[in-house]
């Protein structure tokens, strides 16, 4: 029974592996269950799960000179985000990377799709320009924002001030209440080089209030990586301490579930994102991975 909990954490660890993407060198193996969190939560934060959500475009998009430009893709974009498509043609090629992070998904909350409908000659990816749309994703919304440029538009104070004046009420920029100002404001340019330090240059001022979101780590990981590993370990170390009574309680909600006595043996498992324990068909839930 004392191994039960690290038998948990080795299939926790195994799933994580088998679902990113190829490991060469095999450095997230050799990771302990606390930084394969870190690395796998960074790296599902720049998915963009396929299910149909209601679109959104700014104002500012709508009238820009570039929606006229890129109507053809725009329109598949949206149609593909309404309908539930799979975005991952348009991402950036780092998501087939197990390692690498996006420091402005990171640090705004937005992702950067790409402007085409032709595939590369793999099939994997559309082809790659100078354009891009840049886009927040909530559970049932896309908010598309506007179109910027690769590399030198990562951190503008325009993307999140454009979110603030079109859904400032949608969880993708907060309302810092109480802070009445800010003591520097900053150049796009300082933003992009705080940001590529690691450094969140997130808030900003608008109409007498102050926004922000919640910000990057140092190291570029964004705060839902971070929560995925308090909570997962804090959730093992808890049954670490208090097995017997945990237990307990797993063979009493299985045996409600199934309206019967379940015995037998517990298998740690993990079933549709989540870790846990299973006893003869009967799947306990512990801890949420996705």
């Amino acid at each position: 029974m004392d191994e039960l909990v690290d038998r948990l954490e080795a299939v926790t660890c195994q799933h994580i592996l088998e679902e990113m993407p190829n490991d060469p060198g095999g450095k997230l193996a050799a990771m302990a269950l606390p930084d394969l969190l870190i690395s796998y939560g960074t790296w599902r934060s720049r998915l963009v799960p396929a299910k149909p959500r209601g679109c959104h475009l700014s104002r500012e998009l709508q009238v820009s000179p570039k929606a006229l430009e890129h109507k053809v893709v725009l329109d598949a974009i949206v149609a593909k985000i309404e309908a539930g498509d799979d975005l991952s043609p348009h991402l950036s090629k780092g998501i087939d990377q197990r390692r690498g992070v996006d420091r402005m998904l990171a640090d705004l909350g937005v992702h950067h799709l790409h402007l085409s409908t032709q595939l590369e000659p793999n099939g994997r990816f559309v082809e790659r320009g100078g354009d891009l749309l840049f886009a927040a994703f909530k559970l049932d919304d896309a908010y598309l924002i506007g179109f910027y440029e690769h590399i030198t538009d990562w951190a503008r104070k325009d993307i999140l001030e454009t979110v603030a004046r079109n859904w400032p009420d949608t969880g993708v920029v907060h309302e810092l209440r109480g802070v009445i100002g800010l003591t520097q404001n900053f150049s796009d340019e300082d933003r992009l080089q705080l940001q590529r330090a690691g450094i969140s240059s997130n808030a900003f001022e608008m109409d007498g209030k102050v926004f922000a979101t919640v910000g990057q780590s140092f190291a570029g990981n964004p705060y839902s990586a971070n929560q995925l590993r308090m909570v997962v370990m804090h959730t093992l170390n808890d049954w670490r301490e208090h097995l017997v009574e945990r237990l307990e309680q797993a063979a009493q909600a299985v045996n409600e579930a199934a309206g019967r006595k379940v015995s037998g043996d517990w298998e740690p498992v993990v079933h549709e994102g989540c870790i846990g324990l299973q006893r003869e068909d009967v799947f306990h839930p512990i801890a949420q991975l996705s």
